[in-house]
């Protein structure tokens, strides 16, 4: 298991830095400087200044070359709107004029409205939210290498493998909007208005979701056929329709998005609250598809993470066996990849190894599955007190925690142990054996039909999604309401 004191004192740093944030936005937006284009060279007397409800004031006006600089400071909490008109006589209408619309804040803050929201000192409030999305990025694929590196596969792999693609391709999207708006990302970081930059991430659900659409496409695709043949091979089973489901749930998902994206167009409230939805309902859509990437890409290194040559125990879990007592191909696949692991553990090391074949007896089996690998075992040359069986099991998890029983009923002294399943298998073995306790566990990955590959890593997302569902609806609704509320701030004005 990887320490908790990390993420502990990542989780304080950003909440102290957003905390700074705040404080700092309430000690910088005391007042606001508002630069008047003045190539005319007109007078500031010509300047008629008026206010709809006197919560802000003129602080100070200062003429600058082509310019006129007016310092707007708060008296009172409310929104005014501060129109500045250029060039007006009696003689002749006004030239030009200039309309801002303030919100005078807690705190003696000032804030403008239009055309972005924006105050003194966004810059940077800016600089504090980039470098906390970099850090996380930064923190969440280091972490993330420490658990590959020490083989803690497990749902905290995931969630840092998850959090990491989904910052890094915001920061990405970030990037790519700056460029679009002519400018470089870091040279005109302190340039942009608050405003500008909530738009930015408030459209991050929206560009993920289409630039992943491909890639999703083609998964949906390649689960469906997985299913079909699935379906063909070993008969109907709801488990086997997880592609088809995840098909129809992308596709319901990216057909509400584009509805409320249709009819969210516009500045009204109307447009205002669909586009508020369209941003929700994509970043919960970038939310699944980033956790269902790290998914795929843990269960793959898992399955490819061969153990060290120090194994005491290999447990092999059962799985269904033949009418006859005879292994299936699954099965023997897995018993197959214990033996030669076994075998090249001992030609290198010369250590040995027992074998703990795990699984009970269904209702619809002569034996039980650990007794079909035991005879599949003694057949292979395997000698008889080498081989520890576990015939209690009617569950994976099962499996591991009365296989550990047998183990440590056996062993004198702390033990090593691989895990021999089907290569999808391997990461699920691993959060099972951390879940039961089974210590200083790895691997041992078996081969399979190319058809269960994409199924079985549905299978994995929805078991991870399941057993942490409620750390998963919380991160859901987070989502929802922060970047829902980003996008209604980006609006104002």
């Amino acid at each position: 298991m990887m320490k908790k004191k990390p993420f502990i004192y990542f989780s304080l740093f950003i909440l102290l830095s957003l905390l700074f944030a705040v404080v700092f936005t309430c000690c910088a937006a005391k007042n606001y400087r508002v630069e008047i284009p003045n190539t005319d060279a007109l007078p500031m007397s010509e300047l008629e200044i008026t206010t709809d409800s006197d919560c802000v004031e003129l602080a100070e006006l200062k003429e600058e070359p082509e310019r006129i600089s007016c310092l707007v400071t708060p008296r009172h909490m409310g929104t005014d709107r501060l129109e500045i008109v250029f060039g007006h006589t009696d003689s002749s209408p006004a030239s030009d004029f200039i309309s801002i619309r303030f919100f005078c804040g807690p705190f003696h803050t000032v804030f403008v409205m239009d055309p972005f929201l924006d105050f003194s000192g966004s810059g940077v409030v800016i600089a504090v939210l980039y470098f906390d999305i970099l850090l996380t990025a930064v923190f969440m694929t280091v972490m993330y290498i420490r658990y590959l590196k020490h083989a803690a596969f497990s749902y905290g792999m995931v969630a840092c493998g998850g959090i990491a693609l989904f910052t890094v391709i915001n920061l990405l999207v970030l990037m790519l909007a700056s460029a679009v708006s002519g400018g470089v990302f870091l040279l005109n970081l302190f340039q942009s208005s608050f405003g500008s930059v909530l738009s930015g991430f408030s459209s991050f659900g929206s560009v993920f979701s289409l630039i992943s659409t491909p890639f999703m496409a083609v998964f949906s695709v390649a689960v469906t056929v997985s299913n079909l043949v699935l379906i063909r091979k070993e008969g109907f089973r709801p488990v086997n329709l997880l592609g088809v489901l995840l098909g129809m749930a992308w596709l319901i998902g990216m057909a509400v998005n584009h509805f409320f994206d249709s009819n969210s167009s516009g500045s009204s409230e109307h447009g205002r609250i669909f586009t508020s939805i369209t941003s929700a309902i994509s970043i919960v859509i970038s939310y699944f598809i980033c956790m269902l990437f790290a998914t795929v890409l843990s269960a793959w290194l898992a399955s490819k993470r061969r153990p060290p040559f120090d194994r005491d125990y290999i447990v092999i879990l059962g799985c269904a066996i033949r009418q006859d007592g005879s292994l299936t191909p699954l099965l023997r696949g897995r018993v197959d990849a214990a033996l030669s692991f076994a075998r090249e553990q001992r030609e290198k090391t010369g250590k040995s190894v027992k074998f703990v074949p795990s699984g009970g007896q269904g209702s619809d089996e002569v034996i039980s599955e650990s007794e079909a690998m035991k005879r599949y075992l003694l057949a292979q040359g395997v000698a008889e007190e080498q081989i520890l069986t576990e015939d209690r099991s009617v569950n994976t998890l099962q499996n591991v925690q009365f296989s550990k029983q047998v183990i440590e009923a056996d062993a004198d002294k702390p033990y090593h142990t691989a895990v021999a399943t089907t290569n999808y298998h391997v990461f699920r073995s691993y959060i099972l054996a951390q879940k039961a306790g089974l210590q200083n566990m790895r691997g041992v990955s078996a081969k399979t039909k190319w058809y269960f590959f994409p199924n079985a890593f549905l299978r994995e997302l929805a078991g991870l999604v399941v057993d942490q569902k409620r750390l998963h609806i919380f991160m859901v609704l987070l989502l929802m309401s922060f970047f829902a509320l980003i996008n209604a701030l980006s609006f104002l004005g």
